[in-house]
């Protein structure tokens, strides 16, 4: 029996009750359950259990929101016993590939575009040193001189019929080299500019570290500066030589001296004994 039927079965004193003038009991004690957790099991004795303010009935959407919960947690129990837990696969390591600088991929455009060019010239020869000597000392023969020799023959039905000079051949050469001689000496200077290219980015770079180095040498004096006498010591490992002008030149051995001559002793001459002859 809770609070709440001990209160109604309990006699208070009221002035329109029957029970006038008689002792109410207090019953001091602290509830079942706390207030406002009362459990929601229905109570098959209790009328009105379909009643809207009835807390044993729960709304449509928690009951089928605990059914979900349920059933998810009882195939995580059985996906756990059975051991077919599943595996996150790694992330794959990357290749190391090294960085291409923006020089770089210029540089290897400029090759491609290059290898497309030269694919451009037909019968493109590569030098080979069995050939080379052949090819060198027959430059000296004059192109007007080999233009003279193709009209002759074809003027002449007895130099076609020697068969040792090809016109057709001969003809095509020339066509060949008064096209791409422009374009020989165009890459020749292109060439020769990028390499100069080349040595005047080393030179201004060259100037600017020798430059720091004969700084960091008067720094390098001073007790304090540690670190840049060891960079002091790490620029001259690594320049090698012994200053601007470039390896020191060697001082020449002294030639060696041609001894003096031994002086010969004078032979004393012979006396010679008696006067003179008359």
């Amino acid at each position: 029996m809770d609070a709440i039927n001990l209160r109604r079965q309990t006699p208070r004193r009221s002035p329109r009750g029957p029970f006038v003038g008689t002792l109410d009991y207090q019953v001091d004690r602290a509830p079942s359950h706390p207030i406002g957790t009362r459990p929601r099991a229905a109570c098959p004795e209790a009328p009105g259990q379909d009643r809207p303010g009835n807390p044993a009935v729960l709304p449509r959407v928690w009951r089928e929101l605990a059914a979900f919960n349920n059933r998810r947690i009882e195939e995580m129990s059985n996906t756990k016993a059975a051991g077919d837990v599943p595996q996150v696969p790694a992330d794959p390591v990357p290749a190391q590939t090294p960085t291409i600088t923006h020089y770089q991929q210029i540089a290897e455009n400029l090759a491609k575009a290059i290898d497309d060019m030269l694919a451009l010239i037909p019968s493109l020869v590569e030098p080979h040193p069995s050939t080379t000597a052949f090819v060198r000392s027959h430059q000296n023969v004059p192109l007007e001189f080999i233009a003279t020799a193709i009209a002759a023959v074809e003027a002449n039905p007895e130099l076609q019929g020697a068969d040792i000079f090809d016109v057709t051949e001969a003809r095509d050469s020339l066509q060949f080299i008064d096209a791409f001689r422009p374009m020989k000496d165009r890459l020749n200077a292109a060439a020769q500019s990028l390499a100069f290219s080349i040595d005047t980015r080393r030179a201004n770079a060259s100037t600017g570290a020798l430059q720091v180095y004969s700084v960091a040498k008067g720094v390098a004096r001073s007790p304090l500066s540690t670190t840049v006498a060891a960079h002091v010591g790490n620029l001259k490992r690594d320049l090698g030589r012994a200053g601007k002008g470039g390896k020191k030149k060697s001082t020449p051995a002294p030639a060696p001296s041609t001894p003096a001559p031994t002086p010969v002793p004078a032979v004393p001459k012979p006396a010679v004994s008696g006067g003179p002859i008359a």
